[in-house]
């Protein structure tokens, strides 16, 4: 029973059981923090085996690793390779950068495995590489609006707002003893707008490839050639209508296991005729 804006009947409890129970708020504090500690502790203790178990998933997850030494599988292929991110990784904005794609995935042939960035080619011939990619990219700013509030005073309201951040991958194929770049693909993904923040901020993947003809001296390590995959993320403008003191929040998450990411190279011929390198077109004219 309440009593809004009245006395309460004699020998009502009222709200202070302090009296009654001898529970205080600093006794029932102190009684508190005798138990947040240990499940704080184990808490942290579940995140760190939690972090462990994320980090070794792909492990776990693939059996291509247990054949990384099965050169017998490839009796019929002459050159072959596949690598993935072991780690995930974020991207800096308007700087491009090489990703570490160096864990081994099933056996090698006439290839190596870059111990920094990608796979080496030790055979001549054409060569075609495969790229998978899984991205989690947008930029986040905050639309600052106002609202009357009581005595007229105006309250900020702050809305988010995600655009989509354009990324441009090139899969380079660099020769290993003078660093001359022997062929270069460029590809343009972005995220879908349409989707909205949902599909901005969520992982996507993309796939695509570049065919070569390269001529490699097996003897001689300085005509070798590595295959890297390099990524610029381009973040779109997200100026208008910031509240000031309140930038714009930038994500380009890579992420790697060898469900989400890969680099493949196949050797498929050991002809190296018509071996060209045209990064630039000019101009044709209108068909």
């Amino acid at each position: 029973m309440t009593n809004p804006g009245g006395e309460a009947p004699e020998g009502t409890v009222g709200a202070d059981l302090a009296p009654i129970t001898g529970i205080t708020k600093e006794s029932w504090r102190f009684a508190l923090d005798q138990h947040i500690e240990p499940w704080r502790g184990a808490q942290a203790s579940l995140n760190t085996a939690m972090g462990t178990v994320q980090s070794n998933i792909s492990d776990f997850a693939d059996g291509q690793l247990a054949l990384n030494n099965r050169t017998d599988l490839l009796k019929q292929v002459s050159g072959y390779a596949t690598v993935f991110l072991g780690r995930n990784w974020d991207l800096p904005p308007n700087a491009p950068v090489v990703l570490p794609f160096n864990r081994q995935l099933g056996p090698l042939k006439n290839t190596g495995v870059n111990e920094a960035d990608g796979i080496i080619l030790k055979a001549k011939g054409l060569w075609r590489v495969e790229a998978h990619m899984t991205l989690k990219s947008s930029v986040m700013y905050t639309q600052v609006t106002y609202s009357t509030g009581p005595f007229g005073i105006p309250i900020p309201v702050f809305t988010p707002y995600y655009m989509p951040v354009g990324t441009r991958f090139r899969i380079e194929v660099i020769r290993l003893g003078d660093g001359q770049l022997l062929s270069v693909t460029t590809y343009n993904t972005m995220p879908d707008g349409r989707m909205g923040q949902p599909g901005l901020t969520a992982p996507q993947s993309s796939a695509f490839n570049h065919t070569f003809v390269v001529d490699i001296d097996p003897d001689d390590g300085n005509t070798w050639c590595l295959v890297r995959l390099a990524a610029l993320a381009v973040p779109g403008p997200a100026t208008l209508g910031h509240w000031e003191g309140t930038p714009a929040v930038f994500v380009c998450k890579a992420y790697g296991g060898t469900a989400l990411s890969s680099l493949t190279a196949a050797r498929w011929s050991v002809d190296t005729d018509h071996d060209e390198f045209l990064p630039d077109a000019p101009d044709g004219g209108t068909l």
